[in-house]
């Protein structure tokens, strides 16, 4: 199934008044050329930690240096962990939009997310590599998205967050506006409602929202006795904003791997009970971990947010990483071994196209195009022939989507029936002799931890009856249900 990618995808709150309590105030999504007034007091923090010592200065709120007008400020990220973007205030989302580039050579939003604020206010945020929130309420602090480089606008300032704010929703969803002769710095010939970000955030200024909870790894396995599904803490913890990748390595345990605070970590089952380590590894980005003949330690891949991938091996003398070279445009990634020396890589770039990443012995790494767009998250297994099986999540919609290649056709798409997903996507192989040509997908759709799988050639969907969990990662051991590590 191709999905049309030509076009700006628009998600708005529902078009009648979305209304809850933030603070002593009302916080509204209305519809677009809308404004209001609210007498609330909130506050707001810097997006990168510090300001505006940390944005560009050549790129501010008014008159930039090429004479256009420039409707916010870009930040940059000074050094600090650039895998989130964090909303600037209490809020509820009020718009989204993704593939949104415009003409070749233009300078606009890219992916952006548009929150609703007590005091009237509306920020806008440009320029994401992928969003992590399309709906619902904010907290100063949250993530949102992934900051981005260029993500298809030209823009010659790296991995930062341009971020707007304004009284009229709309107002300012494009960061450059035409030349505008005679405009004030301000900006006030074209738009009243448009406010100077630096300012406004000086001027509001409260605290800076705590880091995000730390929250207990836990191991999710299905005990046959009672039949249940049980939780057992690993009594560790993690950053709640981490990404993992559960891998099985040997034993009747998973190995988890996360990539928390700019460091890749692991997180296995010893004698001793659990333990997290450090391997020393630096990185910021989407893992996927792969075991590619036993031992004790995966390889590990990671797409950074600018769109690169990087492999992460355990060596005689320690954990070492390189840059696959010829791979570029990466949002999502799923490793996966196909029986040879070394993994397939199935990738999504941030406009939905689906590729194929593959290494040739003798010669390098090639990144081809399967044909297919429109999707975001993905995870992909192997169960024979020569592709790999993917089940990915549409990028303009929470649908779930099996993707395989058939001989003498190519990469087919399919939607799965019932089966939806707002957050993690994971698949392991169905147990030995059930429905070897399908994996079993665990999804965390809102909080909710569903298993999908085929059983008698239907596909069932069911609620494994917990919620509130993050960032899971599934992994077949044994038995007829999968292991899921992650965060309660």
């Amino acid at each position: 199934m191709t999905m049309d990618s030509s076009r700006p995808r628009i998600r708005k709150a529902l078009l009648i008044t979305i209304a809850l309590t933030v603070g002593l105030g009302v916080v509204v999504a209305p519809q677009a050329g809308t404004e209001r007034a609210f007498a609330v007091a909130v506050q707001y923090q810097w997006p990168a930690g510090k300001d505006p010592d940390c944005s560009d200065s050549n790129h501010r709120f008014g008159i930039d240096y090429s004479g256009h007008f420039h409707t916010g400020d870009d930040w940059g990220y000074c050094g600090l962990d650039p895998s989130k973007e964090i909303a600037i205030a209490d809020g509820v989302i009020s718009e989204t939009q993704e593939n949104f580039h415009g003409p070749v050579g233009s300078r606009w939003c890219g992916n952006r997310v548009t929150i609703a604020h007590a005091d009237g206010k509306y920020t806008t945020y440009c320029h994401m590599n992928s969003i992590s929130k399309f709906s619902g309420t904010v907290a100063r602090g949250e993530r949102i998205g992934v900051p981005g480089g260029t993500n298809g606008t030209d823009t010659p300032y790296g991995t930062h967050v341009h971020i707007s704010i304004a009284s009229t929703l709309g107002n300012a969803s494009n960061p450059i506006f035409g030349t505008p002769t005679g405009y004030n710095a301000e900006g006030q010939a074209y738009s009243p409602n448009l406010t100077n970000p630096a300012e406004w955030i000086r001027a509001h200024l409260g605290s800076v929202a705590p880091p995000p909870a730390s929250r207990d790894i836990v191991k999710i396995w299905g005990d046959p006795a009672i039949p249940a599904w049980v939780t057992t803490d690993t009594g560790l913890d993690s950053n709640e904003d981490a990404y993992t990748s559960a891998v099985w390595m040997s034993g009747t345990n998973a190995t988890l791997m996360i990539a928390e605070n700019g460091a890749l970590e692991r997180v296995a089952h010893t004698t001793s009970g659990w333990v997290k380590d450090d391997t020393g590894v630096s990185l910021t980005g989407e893992i996927s971990a792969v075991n590619m003949g036993g031992g004790t330690n995966p390889w590990v891949y990671v797409n950074t947010p600018n769109g690169n991938v990087y492999e992460i091996k355990h060596t005689t003398t320690g954990w070492t990483k390189h840059k696959l070279p010829n791979v570029s445009g990466v949002d999502h990634i799923s490793a996966v071994n196909v029986g040879s020396a070394t993994p397939v890589i199935m990738a999504t770039s941030v406009t939905g196209e689906l590729s194929e990443i593959s290494y040739t012995p003798g010669d390098t790494w090639r990144q081809l195009s399967t044909g297919l767009v429109g999707y975001k998250r993905l995870s992909s297994i192997y169960v024979g022939g020569q592709w790999a099986l993917t089940y990915a999540q549409g990028l303009s919609n929470s649908s779930l989507y099996e993707i395989r290649g058939v001989t003498g056709v190519g990469w087919v798409s399919n939607q799965v029936p019932g089966a939806a997903s707002t957050g993690s996507i994971s698949t392991t192989p169905s147990a030995p002799g059930v429905s070897p040509d399908w994996g079993q997908i665990v999804l965390d759709n809102s909080g909710d931890l569903v298993r999908v799988w085929v059983e008698s050639g239907s596909w069932h969907v069911a609620s494994f009856g917990v919620n509130s969990y993050r960032q899971m990662s599934a992994v077949y051991v044994s038995g007829n249900w999968p292991i899921v590590m992650g965060y309660q």
